[in-house]
């Protein structure tokens, strides 16, 4: 996904591709580690008392005392199985981030986010990534989103994964908004830049923690051009 106005020797876009693919592949192995312990538990709970199941469209949650093996032995305890999910940082042709503006119920707000969503239980991390960038922006992902890192939100609780990507946004005109009947999310993006971004968070205009997250990661990549130094080592 490297940006073309940026210096990138042919080599070092060579190991940007390769870091690519072999980070996809990486992170579709743990996709589908994660949906199999989730499987896991989902029957332990079929088969036994399930606290709860709630539903909603293709979601899914359910509430679980599971039994897990762990250093100490056996062990039961709540466990929440929920879809994990993807979150793309969009950077433009000016270097600046791209945020959507989606309601929050239980903020009781609408919250400046990154892009993202769920993944499909028949789905991969990737293809999800650019699916929901182009659904809720209008905008389209230019070549592949480079895959960053992945987070457990929630990893006291439940096995649900975010994963980063950091993504190139083409400039020409969006096309419309294709949003679940669940989304409430405004017409248009808006633009800021690292400096406006951070600003944000600290006068509350930014309170979604995957998000806030993305920036401090964008940050530590010093607005791409420390990419050179991250493919070096692919």
């Amino acid at each position: 996904m490297a940006n073309r106005t940026q210096t990138y020797t042919d080599a070092q876009l060579r190991r940007l591709e390769r870091l690519i693919v072999s980070r996809n592949a990486e992170f579709s192995e743990h996709h589908e580690e994660v949906q199999l312990f989730r499987a896991r538990l989902e029957r332990q709970a079929t088969e036994g008392p399930s606290k709860a199941v709630f539903a909603w469209g293709d979601h899914v949650i359910w509430i679980v005392d599971a039994k897990f093996q762990t250093p100490n032995g056996e062990k039961t305890r709540e466990v929440v199985s929920r879809d994990s999910g993807v979150i793309v940082i969009p950077v433009d042709s000016d270097g600046k981030l791209l945020f959507v503006n989606q309601f929050r119920e239980p903020a009781r707000r609408y919250s400046l986010e990154f892009p993202g969503g769920g993944i499909p239980r028949d789905g991969e991390p990737s293809a999800t990534a650019k699916k929901e960038f182009l659904e809720e922006s209008g905008y389209s992902i230019v070549g592949q989103p480079l895959p960053l890192f992945y987070s457990y939100p929630h990893i006291y609780s439940a096995p649900e994964v975010h994963y980063y990507y950091l993504a190139n946004v083409s400039n020409a005109a969006a096309v419309s908004q294709q949003l679940d009947e669940t989304e409430i999310i405004a017409k248009g993006v808006v633009r800021l830049t690292l400096g406006e971004a951070k600003a944000a968070i600290y006068n509350r205009e930014i309170i979604h923690a995957p998000t806030i997250t993305g920036i401090y990661a964008y940050s530590d990549l010093k607005e791409l051009e420390s990419l050179a130094k991250v493919t070096s080592r692919a």
